[in-house]
């Protein structure tokens, strides 16, 4: 996927704010250790393996970024609070 010039904003910014954070604070900010279960058909669970493939995600990065897109959206509708 390319980037835009949105996301390269964003990156750029997130870099600025981590500089000076050790690997360590950021390994543990970053690692995953929890995890979801949930159930859905073999037909949903298909789609959504194909989904985040043509995006060039993991499943898991996948619901992860349309939960995130969801805060987003409510926030916008709460007026920009997030929750």
């Amino acid at each position: 996927m390319k980037e835009t010039p949105r996301q390269k904003a964003l990156l750029d910014k997130l870099a600025d704010v981590l500089k000076g954070t050790s690997p360590e604070r950021l390994r543990s900010l970053l690692e995953k250790t929890q995890s979801v279960q949930i159930r859905v058909t073999a037909s949903d669970k298909s789609s959504m393996a194909e989904t985040a493939s043509a995006l060039g995600l993991t499943v898991t990065d996948y619901l992860t970024r349309l939960h995130l897109f969801a805060v987003e959206v409510l926030a916008r509708e709460k007026g920009g609070r997030r929750e």
